[in-house]
Order: structure tokens, then C-alpha cells, then sequence
């Protein structure tokens, strides 16, 4: 299990710091009870000790830090794929961003390539393409599922795309370049940021799942509900 730990402490000067941690077990139950300290990116100051620096390969050099992981076992080969996030003189730059493919090896991860780009987003009108999950189709076809992002934190729903390999790194693309986007799966039940954050097993009857975000913030307290919505529909 790979996930994202911040240490954002109160009080200035304002210090955010972002890697992932990882834990191994051998039932759901046990997993956080060894949490180590296991991918960082250039960003990540002295605090900690993440054992893989993968800014160090000159293809992520310019990554400050490395989100929304997503582990995907194929043919014997585990694959991470994750968000590069990029900043250039203290600003944001999603046109630099990618979604990256690693391969897990017993001495740390090899570089595969880019699944996605800051072009790809931007051929959506969005910011990012965000959240993403490898899978396959009931027919065992390769599945990328990913939320289109723009402002922060606002979601868009979810593409369903098609991944022609994953060494090369390939996506389905139309002649243009453009990707093959055969499903968009949204949610009008969510308010305020949108629905997005998708995830699906061609085994569970419950077909694509998306996150309905809930949120009321003119309230006092805000009210911010999440849950997760079985759409039934297999891509």
C-alpha cells in the first residue's frame, strides 16, 4: 500500500512537505502498522527519510514531489503510476506536469515513461488529468482512469481510457494525438468541487465507483460529506 503523508505544521513560516509512505502486510488489517517513509521528490526537505529519491533519474528531475500513487500488478511486473508535480520559481507549472510509469525492481524503480502529459490536459480545457488507476476491462483490455482537475481542487468526473501498453508507455490515440476517451463517468449528485476520484474491478458487480463530494461550506461548521457511488456500468 502506497499513500500520500504530509507534515504541514501551524504557525509560520508555513513549511508544507508531501512524499509517499509505503506498508506491506499480510492482511488489510496489519497495513499502516509499519508504515515507512518510501518516495520522495526534489522538494522534499530534511524532514524525514524517504528511502527512494526518484528526482534523482534525470527524466524526474524537475519533480517536486510525486502524488496520487497507483500500483497495478501485470504479468509478473508491478507498475506505480503517479503524478509528477512541477514548480518552477515558486509557482505551479501544470503545463510541465505528468502522469509517470514506474516499474518496481528489488533494488528501488525504473523509469517506463509518461502516461500522460500537460498537453493532454489541456486538450480537455482542463488544468490535469489527475487520480489515476490502471486496470483492465472484462475483457482484460488495459484501463487508465483519470479526473480532469482545474482551480485547485475542482473535479470534473472521470475519463475511462484506453492504454494500448505499458512498456512502451502507449495510450489509444486518435491521429491527431489526441486520446480515445470512450466512457466519461460524472455524478450531478455532487455539489460544490465535483465528483471525481474513479476506481473499478472488472470482478465487482459494482462497475465503475466514483467519489460524490458533499460539500456546504457556507455553513457553520462547513459541512463536507464524502461517499462512494456504484454506477453499475462496466467499461
Amino acid at each position: 500500500l502506497l499513500w500520500i503523508s504530509y507534515l504541514d505544521p501551524y504557525g509560520k513560516p508555513r513549511h508544507g512537505v508531501a512524499y509517499l509512505s509505503q506498508s506491506v502486510a499480510n492482511s488489510p488489517n496489519e497495513l499502516g502498522d509499519n508504515a515507512k517513509d518510501w518516495i520522495r521528490g526534489v522538494g522534499q526537505p530534511s524532514v524525514g527519510n524517504p528511502r527512494h529519491d526518484l528526482s534523482r533519474k534525470s527524466e524526474l528531475g524537475n519533480c517536486q514531489t510525486f502524488t496520487e500513487p497507483s500500483l497495478f500488478h501485470r504479468q509478473g511486473e508491478t507498475y506505480l503510476a503517479a503524478n509528477c508535480l512541477v514548480m518552477k520559481n515558486g509557482q505551479r507549472r501544470v503545463d510541465l506536469e505528468r502522469l509517470v510509469l514506474l516499474r518496481e525492481q528489488e533494488s528501488g524503480y525504473e523509469f517506463v515513461g509518461d502516461l500522460l502529459t500537460g498537453s493532454d490536459a489541456a486538450r480537455f480545457g482542463v488544468e490535469r488529468l489527475e487520480q489515476a488507476e490502471l486496470t483492465t476491462s472484462k475483457d482484460g483490455d488495459l484501463l487508465l482512469l483519470a479526473t480532469p482537475m482545474s482551480g485547485g481542487a475542482n473535479h470534473a468526473g472521470c475519463f475511462v481510457l484506453e492504454v494500448e501498453s505499458l512498456d512502451p508507455p502507449r495510450m489509444a490515440r486518435h491521429s491527431d494525438g489526441s486520446l480515445k476517451t470512450p466512457v466519461f463517468v460524472t455524478d450531478s449528485g455532487s455539489k460544490e468541487k465535483g465528483p471525481g476520484a474513479c476506481s473499478y474491478d472488472p470482478n465487482s458487480e459494482t462497475g465503475v465507483i466514483i467519489v460524490r463530494r458533499d460539500f456546504e461550506f457556507d455553513k457553520k461548521p462547513p459541512r463536507i460529506a464524502f461517499s462512494l457511488l456504484a454506477t453499475g456500468y462496466h467499461p
